[in-house]
């Protein structure tokens, strides 16, 4: 269930009002602007032929990340769209590279990663874009357009869009008395949009610089300010000012020294592992191969962790939750031992974490162990193999399908149909295969009708859903034939992405014994004994969802499905299923019951408004795994 937390300004820092190519002013019309004009403006309002000596410039200041204070440093490129950005404020910690083309990053240990997921290069296109301010250059095959006057607060300010290659749309926002950039607005990975606002313009060499810069989605509580003290002018800048730095980072070892193997459970799909937190009992985590750290606030408070910070956090949907920070000593996982770690206290919903009348799920691992071991998941054996990254033995693990990173997350190539896409590999969602609107609604690939409406959930909320089938799935050497696929129609949140085809989740990695380095950026695959199994799905047509007291309510029943020939209607709450209470039931467990095989009747107690009912539904194939697909030519169904 990937998620991103939002720890930094933006990649849109520091040099959107800078280094304007100028010739003339606009003339004061009745027609409407000419927007080309109104940034040779800008660019004569912030100091115009001044910014021509400028080549590079260090800027440092105050950093204020959702309450969490510290500094900042970042060294710009305006000539080749180049920069370098450091922050500290003591929890966490980070640095992010631009380099014209591609971007690289790194965690607050200081862990490399380079990016060069879609998304990731978009944002690095953008910066680039932004460094040597190419809209000024005409650098671009799309125009500035002028997208009219706005007012806001009492102040008038031209908008005028610009499109960086390969980059995001931005609108920037200049104010119509001083004539400089006031803000610059866009739509990041998620389709969320984001604004940086800046103020307290001083004069330095002749210039004029925005000294305090915000970035904000929103939510005033998740700010993030950056509060310039020092701006220092650079020339003779090289390629070493924005290499990335080498990692030497010592806090993670196999206390065996040998790699290690130890169970896991499968709790809807996800792999389930204990992890010990600072030496205490080991508690059940979900292992997500995006995700933070996570623990959830009652896990935190159980372990007397302190929280710091308040950040926002955002997944599949369009909401975003309240986050906080803490520092952990050490955590365990079998014999891997990771030390001086920072998680994110973070609530996570309760059907997620119900584990019955065991310790509820604690939280998720993920990025942290995955990026400083390698890792071998057997679904078959429900084994979980650490040992350290490296070339040894590469041959045994399979076939190698190199993987590309946005921040935490990792994608592959994979085809749905012969058609190749981007797709995030993630071993928390419990499905198979998820395609986003955009990428099915510009392919529109056979599918097997009429499917099963529903929603699908995460940190960030739910969006309705299609599962159905598609003809096939090739990752690496391998083709996994009629695939259950869910359409996703997310309108926000990381799965409405348009430049990522879909998301892969456990039920297509169970055909496979898999081994991820992510050090090296590869992922192994080999089969399974389970290759090309019968992957189950809900029968019943009816879905479920837990509230706040516990209860297990109905949620919907779709149409025509078992479900609602037997009477079952939304509202109603589970009490018992074949002659059992669900009081006290794993809820991954009575999810699992709905996928039970055809014929195979299921037993059912509700409550309704009351009063006990009681019915007997009889699973059926409602996606038969043999049978013509259609193109569908009418709208995405909703």
């Amino acid at each position: 269930m990937p998620m991103e937390l939002v720890s930094r300004s933006s990649s849109y820092l520091l040099t959107i009002a800078a280094l304007f190519f100028c010739s003339t002013c606009f003339a004061q019309t009745t027609t409407a602007p000419d927007p080309s004009a109104l940034l040779r403006q800008t660019y004569l309002a912030t100091g115009g032929p001044g910014w021509r000596g400028v080549l590079g410039a260090e800027v440092t200041g105050n950093y204020d990340m959702g309450g969490l204070k510290g500094t900042f440093q970042q060294v710009i490129d305006f000539q080749n769209g180049r920069d370098v950005l450091t922050y500290d404020v003591g929890t966490t910690r980070g640095q992010q590279g631009t380099q014209q083309t591609t971007g690289w990053w790194t965690d607050e240990k200081g862990l490399v990663t380079v990016q060069e997921a879609p998304e990731a290069l978009a944002d690095a296109a953008t910066q680039s874009y932004e460094d040597r301010n190419g809209w000024f250059h005409f650098d671009s095959a799309v125009p500035p357009v002028y997208l009219g006057s706005r007012q806001d607060r009492g102040r008038s300010f031209y908008q005028v869009q610009v499109q960086p290659p390969a980059g995001r749309t931005l609108t920037l926002w200049i104010d119509s008395d001083t004539h400089r950039l006031d803000r610059a607005v866009w739509l990041d990975a998620h389709q969320r949009e984001n604004t940086i606002y800046f103020s307290d313009y001083r004069q330095v060499n002749g210039v004029w610089y925005p000294f305090v810069q915000r970035s904000s989605t929103g939510d005033p509580s998740s700010d993030v300010t950056m509060t310039i003290t020092t701006f220092r002018v650079r020339s003779g800048l090289t390629d070493h000012d924005f290499a990335p730095p080498l990692s030497t980072v010592h806090d993670a070892q196999l206390l065996k020294g040998i790699p290690s193997t130890i169970p896991f459970v499968i709790k809807d799909g996800m792999i389930v592992v204990n992890v010990s937190i600072d030496g205490k009992h080991p508690l059940p985590f979900v292992l997500d191969s995006g995700a933070f750290n996570v623990l959830t606030p009652e896990a935190a408070k159980n372990l007397q962790v302190a929280m710091e910070g308040d950040l926002s956090a955002n997944g599949v949907g369009n909401s975003q939750v309240s986050a906080h920070l803490a520092h952990i000593d050490t955590y365990r996982v079998g014999s891997a031992e990771l030390s001086d770690q920072r998680f994110i206290i973070l609530p996570l919903p309760r059907a997620f974490t119900d584990n019955g009348n065991q310790a509820p799920v604690a939280g998720l691992i993920g990025y942290e162990l995955l990026r400083r071991f390698a890792l071998q998941i057997d679904y078959h054996r429900r084994e979980l193999t650490i040992s350290l990254p490296g070339n040894t033995g590469e041959a045994e693990r399979g076939a190698r399908v190199p993987l590309f990173f946005n921040g935490r997350d990792c994608f592959v190539t994979a085809s749905v149909d012969g058609t190749p896409g981007s797709f995030g590999i993630d071993t928390g969602d419990d499905g198979a295969i998820t395609l986003f609107g955009p990428f099915f609604s510009a392919h529109r690939f056979p599918i097997e009708t009429p499917g099963i409406n529903g929603f699908q959930g995460g940190v960030g909320g739910n969006a309705s859903t299609l599962l159905t089938r598609v003809n096939s799935l090739s990752i690496g050497p391998f083709t996994v034939q009629r695939p259950l696929t869910e359409l996703h129609f997310a309108t926000g949140g990381a799965f409405a992405s348009t430049r990522v085809a879909g998301n892969l989740g456990s039920q297509i990695f169970r055909n496979f014994i898999m081994t991820f380095d992510y050090e090296h950026r590869a992922l192994y695959l080999k089969k399974s004994p389970d290759f090309g199994y019968s992957t189950p799905y809900n029968r019943t047509g009816i879905h479920l969802d837990t509230n706040d007291a516990g209860n297990i309510l109905v949620t919907s029943v779709n149409e025509s499905s078992p479900g609602a020939s037997a009477g079952v209607q939304a509202h109603d709450q589970v009490v018992a299923i074949d002659n059992r209470t669900v009081h006290g039931r794993p809820y991954s467990d009575i999810q699992d019951l709905l996928s039970r095989p055809t014929g195979t009747p299921l037993n059912l107690d509700v409550l309704r408004n009351g009063e006990r009912k009681h019915f007997v539904i009889m699973p059926r194939e409602l996606l038969p795994p043999r049978g013509n697909l259609q193109v569908q030519a009418n709208s995405i169904p909703q």
